[in-house]
């Protein structure tokens, strides 16, 4: 009899350790996965910080490239209305010519 409580005595040791094997796999388990979760947050924040950075780059880009275009079409606009009005000038003159007759 006292065989057979020291088996029962060893085999609950053993399950007790089994269980207590368990818990603490699935709290490492827990454990892993919150980790993994927080490494997971952490690059997106990051990348959601490079995406930002790279489209406030590219918007002030934009900008200056728009106002680059903006002073090469206002530079053109002016020169057309100078050769308007010059032709204009030498239209009215050769209108005058014709009808002064000269």
């Amino acid at each position: 009899m006292n065989e057979l409580n020291h088996i029962k005595k060893i085999e609950k040791e053993i399950t007790d350790g089994i269980n207590s094997a368990e818990i603490e796999a699935d709290e490492k388990i827990d454990e892993v996965k919150a980790k993994r979760e927080e490494v997971i947050q952490k690059r997106v924040k990051k990348a959601k910080e490079e995406v930002d950075m790279l489209l406030m780059e590219s918007r002030g880009d934009a900008e200056d490239e728009a106002e680059s275009i903006l002073k090469n079409a206002e530079k053109d606009a002016k020169k057309i209305q100078e050769i308007g009005s010059k032709r204009m000038d030498d239209a009215v003159d050769l209108v005058l010519n014709e009808i002064v007759g000269r």
